[in-house]
């Protein structure tokens, strides 16, 4: 879909830099400053902030702590399957 810009002038729509269309062209028209597009999109995005907000993180969480959970889950995971004696002693069952 091309993108055309332009003015409305006497209730017509102009566009710029003399672009014209074939007579019957179906066109969808957005406003550019539509008030209460940008009033919703606002609202939107003050209920995004207050979400996040009631449900903060507790502590600071850094790249290197997420990379060295998920190396420890990958490992763990290949332990598994290769039934290394790590999962071997945890699926033992326990003793009478």
């Amino acid at each position: 879909m091309k993108r055309l810009k332009g003015t409305v002038r006497n209730n017509v729509v102009v566009l710029e830099n003399g672009v014209q269309l074939r007579e019957g062209t179906r066109v969808e028209v957005r406003l550019k400053n539509d008030p209460e597009r940008e009033a919703r999109l606002l609202e939107k995005r003050r209920a995004a902030i207050q979400r996040i907000l009631a449900h903060p993180i507790p502590g600071l969480v850094g790249m290197a702590e997420i990379i060295e959970e998920d190396k420890r889950e990958r490992e763990e995971q290949w332990d598994y399957l290769l039934g290394e004696p790590n999962h071997a002693k945890t699926q033992e069952p326990p003793a009478p």
